[in-house]
C-alpha cells in the first residue's frame, strides 16, 4: 500500500517526542511539526485515492477508510497535544473538538484540490496551517 506506518512515522514526530516539546518549545514551533502532507512522490496518488473514497457508491466504506487513514492518525497526535498543552498552561482552552473539525476539513478539502486546476502548493498549504495554528492562543 502506498500508504503506511513508515511514512508517517517520518514524516510526523512521536506523539511523545511532541509531547515533551511542548514543555518548552513555542505552541505553534510544536503544533507545526504535526502538519502531514504526502511526499510528493506520492501526493497525486494519495488525493486520488481521495477523491475516489469521496465519491465511492458505498459511502460508509469510503467514510470509514478516510477516517482511520488519515483523520485518526492526525487527531491522535493533535488531540492529545492540545490536551497537554492545555493542562500545561501553555495555550488558552479552547474547543479541541471543533478546531480538529477545522483541521480536518481544511486538510482533506485542500487534498481534494490537488486534482483541480485550484491546487494547493507548498507554500499555501503552510500558510494555511498556520493560520489554523493561529486559532490557538499562547498563555
Amino acid at each position: 500500500m502506498v500508504f503506511n506506518d513508515v511514512h508517517w512515522q517520518e514524516a510526523v514526530p512521536a506523539l511523545d517526542e511532541l509531547l515533551r516539546l511542548a514543555e518548552t518549545e513555542p505552541p505553534r514551533v510544536v503544533l507545526m511539526k504535526t502538519d502531514f502532507r504526502f511526499d510528493p512522490a506520492i501526493e497525486q496518488t494519495m488525493n486520488r485515492i481521495l477523491a475516489i473514497a469521496v465519491r465511492e457508491v458505498n459511502f460508509e466504506r469510503s467514510a470509514a477508510f478516510i477516517k482511520e487513514k488519515i483523520l485518526d492518525r492526525i487527531n491522535g497526535s493533535l488531540r492529545p497535544l492540545l490536551e497537554h498543552m492545555i493542562k500545561l498552561q501553555r495555550i488558552e482552552p479552547l474547543n479541541i473538538e471543533t478546531f480538529l473539525s477545522l483541521s480536518s476539513s481544511y486538510a482533506f478539502s485542500a487534498a481534494l484540490m490537488n486534482g483541480t486546476p485550484f491546487q494547493t502548493d507548498l507554500d499555501s498549504w503552510k500558510a494555511g496551517m498556520e493560520m489554523l495554528f493561529s486559532i490557538i492562543k499562547p498563555v
